[in-house]
């Protein structure tokens, strides 16, 4: 066969080659679209309680699953609720009845299509009566911890985990006068640090003042202290120093939240199957191999 027979046949076989994958590439268009989606979990608002401690946690099921646009799919969603002192749930409602004084904590695991979004709340408890008097607690749930500071009353500290979650239990002893300090600590193996703060005054068997945070977010190149309040006021800040030490912040517990929110529901993206070429473009990746074909054989003649 001369050359003109041989482009001739390589040119034919190049648009069969195009027209099966852009019937293949059709088919597939041709599918359903699955849209990616979200598993969304939320164990609650962290508490202060006081003795007998009792605590419902809920969350809804009609808010497990989330669309990037429109109505959720409709997929089959686990619950699992594991507490820190041992008892577990699989409903989308969980009672816990700590077992006594100090911080526990409740995971919530939320699983669809093998895709499980995690969450925790914390759940401090304060002691009865006049018990725990002129004591400071503080509960941490996250990726951070306290340490002690000149001048302020020494921490003691209680390590407590549910599952994938840790936090600590912290106590001290109330000044005679003027606020406490201690460093606040985000942990350097995290990439983007988080925890929650609670927090119990207890100057008498009736006078108790409590105050608990939204999620935090930490930068862990900047240095921070917690700064205790145990006037009358309570109004506990968070104060930031760069590396330098200089001040950059000094905010309400408050504030602080509104500033540098942490994530409140965590989220994990359910991703659609990978889908293949379009068809059109495949056409033109095969258009364009037979193209290059064809030049090297017509160089070769």
């Amino acid at each position: 066969m001369g050359a003109k027979g041989n482009r001739a046949h390589l040119a034919l076989l190049v648009l069969v080659l195009a027209l099966g994958v852009a019937s293949a590439g059709c088919t597939v268009q041709d599918r359903p679209h699955n849209e990616a989606f979200f598993v969304v979990a939320d164990a609650g608002e962290a508490q202060v309680l006081d003795t007998p401690a009792s605590a419902h946690l809920s969350f809804p099921e009609n808010r497990t699953l989330e669309a990037e646009a429109g109505e959720p799919p409709h997929e089959a969603v686990a619950f699992a609720w594991k507490a820190s002192w041992g008892p577990t749930g699989a409903l989308s409602e969980f009672s816990a009845a700590p077992p006594g004084a100090g911080l526990s904590i409740v995971e919530l695991n939320v699983t669809a299509k093998n895709h499980t979004a995690s969450d925790a709340v914390g759940l401090l408890v304060v002691p009865p009566g006049s018990a725990g008097s002129g004591r400071i607690q503080i509960g941490l749930v996250g990726e951070a911890d306290l340490e002690d500071t000149a001048g302020s009353p020494a921490l003691t500290k209680d390590e407590v985990r549910a599952g994938s979650h840790e936090g600590g239990s912290y106590e001290a002893a109330v000044p005679a006068s003027g606020p406490v300090r201690y460093r606040l600590v985000p942990q350097a193996q995290a990439s983007a640090p988080e925890a929650v703060l609670l927090i119990a005054v207890k100057e008498g068997a009736s006078a108790v003042h409590k105050n608990t945070s939204r999620p935090l977010a930490f930068d862990g190149a900047m240095n921070y202290t917690l700064v205790v309040d145990t006037t009358a006021a309570k109004q506990h800040r968070i104060e930031v120093r760069d590396s330098a030490g200089a001040l950059v912040e000094s905010l309400s517990l408050e504030a602080f939240g509104a500033a540098h929110p942490g994530e409140s529901e965590p989220r994990v993206l359910v991703a659609p199957p990978g889908q293949a070429l379009p068809g059109f473009e495949a056409v033109a990746v095969v258009g364009a191999l037979g193209a290059v074909a064809l030049i090297a054989l017509a160089r070769k003649r």
